[in-house]
């Protein structure tokens, strides 16, 4: 019903505000009175949400500025009188949103700059002068990102590279003139985003390889001439990134390999060629990431499996086979990351267990033949990874028990059958993560542990109940199998970078475990 309401009355809006389950939503209203906006602002919850509001005079603005709350939403305001702007940046909440704003004056952009809880967003300006983007350049936040410009003047470039904070983007410019890029090479703070442009012209490429800030960021190139990347190339940067390509020539990958920067990002790529492959591989220093290929074969893969700056990681190759498997095992990385399989026979299990970095990750294989399992039992790393399994037969519970890394993990299982529970049981290395089943039981030694949350089922509490006697039984021995591993594991617990590879349930195990060591410190 308050959806649909257009006007509010001072004693309409005071008998709302102190009423917190009438809500705050009024994105109908079009018009408010600075009665109605001071009445509006003693509403007791945390988000006051005026989205369908077409115009704000400065009283009403300066009385919402007084809300307590988090959130000041005012989406719907296409323009902002100066004076308006002004009042809003005394709101002291977290967040005030003018994220429909079409039109910005340099005194209203003044305004805004002002504001601490503005978040440097203009998703609609289309066009920006010189002087507010002079006065935008004033703003105090981290990050200013101006995603409605599709074209920019020198001038208001020039005056954009003034502003101090970490990050400016500009991800929707259609073309890049050289007069601009020179200007916002300029800019002095870490990340240079422009996000979706098309195209780059060399003169603007070779500017912009003078940027002395961190990240170059160019996602919306989805092909890269040769003189370009030659460009590009030269940035001395940390990270060039270049997640939108969708081909790569190898005299386009021979340049970019020489990029000296920490990170060469191309992890858009859907595919590449062995001879592009082969040119990427001669990258001998920091990271080379290619997280987005789906589809590759041996000989695809094969130069970057010998690649030092490879990280290892194919989250989105969906298909694996033996041959392939083994190339990849070849890699003289320390993590190997398949998120994206579902399925792994045999022969690919046991190409993999060949591996001999410290994980290995398959967190989307759903199921594990027995077979599969006693080859990959066999793998010597610190750490194993199958948290998208949710059965785990009897036979095939046995075979991966014999695992003797120093963590398996199998976040996924639902359900056990007496028998794996048993099976189970027998796992000797430091740690068996069972998030969906187990407790937590000990704190401490290499051997003893299990990371998990609540109990499922029955068959959670006998394998809890079979570890406990288990555990009695080593510490009346003395026995201590796994501890070497388990210090290798403890250091080596992968990241994401990519955002890619997260599917498994190891990042909440990881983060449960962080949090119950923070609570034992306090």
């Amino acid at each position: 019903v308050l959806a649909d309401v257009t006007t509010l009355s001072p004693e309409t809006a005071k008998l709302l505000a102190e009423s917190e389950a009438s809500g705050a939503r009024l994105n109908g209203l079009q018009t408010l009175s600075a009665a109605a906006a001071a009445a509006r602002a003693e509403f007791p919850g945390q988000q006051v949400s005026r989205d369908g509001l077409a115009e704000l005079t400065p009283e009403a603005a300066e009385a919402l500025a007084k809300f307590c709350g988090r959130e000041l939403s005012l989406n719907g305001l296409a323009s902002l009188q100066p004076e308006a702007a002004a009042a809003l940046a005394e709101f002291h909440g977290l967040r005030l949103q003018l994220d429909g704003l079409i039109t910005l004056p340099a005194e209203t952009a003044k305004g805004l700059a002002r504001s601490p809880t503005w978040r440097g967003q203009m998703p609609r300006v289309t066009e920006l002068s010189a002087a507010a983007a002079a006065a935008l350049a004033e703003y105090r936040g981290s990050r200013l990102e101006l995603s409605g410009l599709a074209t920019g003047s020198g001038d208001a470039a020039r005056a954009l590279a003034k502003f101090e904070g970490k990050e400016l983007a500009i991800p929707r410019l259609t073309t890049l003139s050289l007069d601009v890029a020179q200007a916002l090479a300029g800019f002095r703070g870490g990340v240079l985003n422009f996000g979706r442009l098309p195209t780059l012209p060399t003169d603007a490429a070779e500017a912009l390889a003078g940027f002395k800030g961190r990240v170059l960021a160019l996602n919306g190139l989805t092909t890269l001439p040769v003189d370009t990347a030659r460009a590009l190339a030269k940035f001395g940067g940390g990270s060039l990134t270049l997640d939108g390509l969708q081909s790569l020539t190898p005299e386009t990958a021979r340049e970019l390999a020489s990029f000296p920067g920490e990170e060469l990002r191309l992890t858009g790529l859907p595919a590449i060629s062995p001879e592009a492959a082969r040119e990427l591989a001669v990258r001998g220093n920091g990271v080379l990431r290619l997280a987005g290929l789906r589809k590759a074969s041996a000989e695809d893969l094969g130069p970057l499996a010998r690649c030092k700056a490879w990280d290892g990681r194919l989250p989105r190759l969906t298909e694996l086979s033996a041959e392939t498997a083994a190339v990849l095992a070849a890699f003289e990385g320390q993590e190997l990351w398949l998120d994206g399989l579902t399925a792994l026979s045999a022969d690919a299990a046991e190409a993999l267990a060949g591996f001999k970095g410290q994980s290995l990750l398959l967190n989307r294989v759903t199921t594990l033949s027995t077979d599969a399992a006693e080859a990959l039992a066999g793998f010597e790393g610190a750490q194993l990874q199958l948290n998208r399994l949710t059965i785990l037969p009897p036979d095939a519970a046995r075979a991966i028990a014999r695992f003797g890394g120093g963590k398996l993990w199998l976040n996924g299982l639902a359900t056990l059958e007496p028998e794996a529970v048993v099976a189970l049981a027998e796992y000797r290395g430091a740690s068996l993560v069972m998030g969906s089943l187990c407790p937590r039981l000990g704190s401490g030694t290499p051997g003893e542990r299990v990371c998990a949350g609540q109990h499922a089922d029955l068959a959670g509490d006998a394998f809890c109940h079979r570890l406990r006697g288990r555990r009695r039984d080593r510490q009346d021995s003395g026995d201590r199998p796994g501890t070497a591993r388990a210090a290798a594991a403890e250091a080596h617990l992968p990241q994401d970078p990519d955002g890619l590879g997260r599917e498994g349930g190891h990042r909440d195990s990881t983060r449960r475990d962080a949090g119950t060591h923070s609570r034992t410190r306090r």
